[in-house]
């Protein structure tokens, strides 16, 4: 199952995070965004702008998370999940 809600601790700056990124790339208001928006529903979603976000996420968290996830995201929230997995797991590079 995937979750679409936010979780307690420090996700609210995870999610702001998130949803600023998917504001640049998609081009509306970040307010307008909040964890259970269908990814679908965002204006020019593509394979194209997927790679596009994939890339920023890269970027603004310092992390790849996994694609394949990524890609079978439905909700931003499954995207903030799949973040914050991203962030908790041990670091590879040592």
């Amino acid at each position: 199952m995937t979750q679409s809600t936010l979780p307690d601790s420090d996700e609210p700056s995870l999610f702001e995070r998130l949803r600023t990124v998917l504001a640049l790339v998609f081009d509306v208001p970040a307010q307008d965004i909040t964890a259970e928006t269908c990814l679908c529903d965002l204006p020019r979603w593509s394979s194209l702008t997927f790679i596009v976000l994939m890339i920023a996420i890269e970027n603004r968290f310092e992390q790849q998370p996994d694609r394949e996830r990524a890609w079978a995201a439905v909700r931003v929230g499954d995207l903030l999940t799949l973040i914050r997995d991203s962030l908790e797991r041990p670091d590879a590079a040592g």
